[in-house]
């Protein structure tokens, strides 16, 4: 009876050298394919690269996130101070343009929200009169909307009357 002998080694290496033959060959005839599936591990140095400046990126957009959050926060708090009556309208618009003055794209969407809206002034007026209502249906407090909207829409047209 004739014994074989496995060696283990010796077909690992094979092995080895059959799959590394694949992927060249496979790099050969269709590159795109092999980037697409992470095969071409010779641009190691471009991904790694790339890795880094995905996380430098997302790094920026947590923080621009972050303010962005706050900005919010801060317009939700005079929002509320305006339908408390602690602050008028004119207050709360100016307020709340303060708060976003560096927000990006925030006047230019403002204009096209409330294109009626004159001046700045009246735009951040009716921004901040949006905010109020949100305020009262997010803490469930709709019992005083008409009365708190009615009194903010006067306050409205006393300031575009002013203009």
């Amino acid at each position: 009876m004739t014994v074989i002998r496995h060696r283990p080694g010796f077909a690992s290496v094979a092995s080895l050298g059959v799959i590394t033959l694949g992927v060249v060959a496979f790099h050969a005839v269709a590159p795109n394919w092999s980037k697409r599936f992470g095969l071409d591990v010779w641009n190691y140095s471009y991904y790694e690269a790339d890795q880094r400046q995905t996380a430098h990126e997302r790094k920026n957009l947590e923080v621009s996130h972050d303010r962005l959050r706050r900005q919010i926060e801060a317009c939700d708090r005079i929002a509320g101070r305006l339908v408390a009556g602690e602050l008028t309208l004119a207050e709360a618009a100016e307020d709340a343009s303060r708060v976003n003055s560096d927000r990006p794209g925030f006047d230019d969407c403002l204009q096209i929200e409330h294109p009626h809206a004159g001046t700045e002034r009246l735009r951040a007026a009716r921004y901040i009169m949006v905010r109020a209502r949100f305020y009262m249906i997010d803490r469930r407090d709709t019992s005083r909307e008409v009365e708190v909207m009615e009194r903010l829409e006067e306050d409205y047209r006393k300031l575009a009357a002013a203009k």
